[in-house]
């Protein structure tokens, strides 16, 4: 059965594309926030492509790296209406995960020269079980959500995939404008694991760090590594090589041997703190609701990671680090309906990603009032 054939809120019209100009976004004046030196690449990947061979990164990591999460599209334009082509490098498929979220697109619209930023449509395959289903594509009509003469454009790329290539269209006699600059150009880092990529938002723009770039007008890279948060000193180096404004650590969900957490995670603060001496760090602990002791085999003890984050915090603010913040995870999912938040006791939804963002946008805030 479809339920399209029942429900038509549920179908996928064609892009009637006629009339429309496409261009590619490795073209200016469309700017690509978010991935890897893409213009200079010509690939989308969140790390220099040598670390997909780097002995010094997990598996996982190195697996993960063409993911395009975090990846942003910015463009402004007087066109009526904004169409998206998009050729995706997997085909894959997830319980946990919509293709809306996991290998969609979604578009936010603001009145150009603003950063107010608005949902306004999600663009996603119908399916993808086949290589032909790889490519897909669609249309918004500005008419249907504002009247603005000319409009910022926002597109958030996919979550749990990688794009070869993405196409934006225009009406055609229409023209493309360079965005409205971030008010903090210099990137925040967020690294982590499941939850920071973005598992299981309905579409991209629903993660947290998604929420936290449109909110503080910041820009942002989005390290996290579903299943693959090790701390690797190589990895902490890397992110101390980029020129950021503020570093997010959201790693806890790798504990499964809290051993191995402990000799993993205070060094890893402590590396980047080397070579970043003024750079905020943020360190968080997991969401959860709440925070219990679990016992059995491959059982993860958060109460024993989170004291763990707590000794770090400690032990660096007792060496005098004044840039070092600390965020309790059993807040993250807000004070009533906790048990909302996740799809399946551990990854958020769209609520429990919100609450997770309002959470840590006070203490990012701070950070970044902090970098200046």
């Amino acid at each position: 059965m479809n339920i399209s054939d029942i429900d038509p809120n549920f179908k996928q019209l064609a892009c009637q594309d006629e009339g429309i100009r496409y261009y590619s976004c490795m073209e200016d004046p469309i700017e690509i926030n978010g991935m890897y030196a893409p213009r200079e690449t010509g690939k989308f990947l969140r790390m220099p492509e040598e670390y997909i061979h780097s002995e010094g990164l997990i598996p996982g990591v190195r697996k993960l790296i063409h993911h395009s999460a975090g990846g942003r599209l910015r463009f402004a334009t007087d066109s009526p209406c904004v169409a998206v082509m998009v050729e995706l490098t997997d085909v894959l498929s997830m319980a946990h995960m919509p293709l809306s979220g996991a290998s969609g697109v979604d578009i936010y619209l603001a009145r150009r020269g603003s950063h107010d930023y608005r949902f306004r449509k999600v663009i996603m395959p119908y399916k993808l079980t086949e290589d032909k289903d790889r490519l897909y594509k669609g249309m918004l009509r500005f008419s249907g959500c504002d009247t603005y003469a000319e409009h910022e454009v926002m597109i958030h790329l996919p979550l749990y995939n990688g794009v070869k290539q993405v196409y934006v269209g225009i009406q055609e006699g229409c023209s493309l404008f360079a965005p409205v600059a971030y008010d903090v150009q210099k990137p925040v880092i967020f690294y982590g694991d499941s939850i920071t990529q973005g598992g299981c938002a309905s579409h991209p723009g629903n993660n947290y760090p998604n929420h936290l770039s449109r909110w503080l007008h910041c820009d942002f890279i989005n390290l996290g590594f579903s299943g693959s948060s090790a701390g690797e000193p190589e990895m902490a180096d890397y992110i101390a090589s980029l020129d950021s404004s503020a570093i997010f650590v959201n790693m806890e969900l790798r504990a499964y041997d809290i051993e191995v957490f402990r000799s993993a995670y205070y060094p890893f603060y402590a590396r980047l703190r080397e070579h970043c001496p003024n750079t905020p760090i943020i360190l968080a602990s997991r969401g959860a609701f709440p925070k219990i002791h679990k016992y059995g085999p491959e059982v993860r003890d958060f109460v024993l990671s989170n004291r763990i984050i707590v000794d770090t915090c400690l032990r660096g603010w007792n060496d005098g680090d004044e840039k070092l913040y600390y965020i309790d995870g059993e807040t993250m999912f807000g004070n009533e309906d906790q048990d909302a938040c996740t799809v399946d006791g551990t990854h958020p939804n769209d609520l429990g990603f919100y609450r997770m963002a309002e959470r840590i946008r006070p203490v990012l805030a701070r950070a970044l009032d902090d970098a200046r």
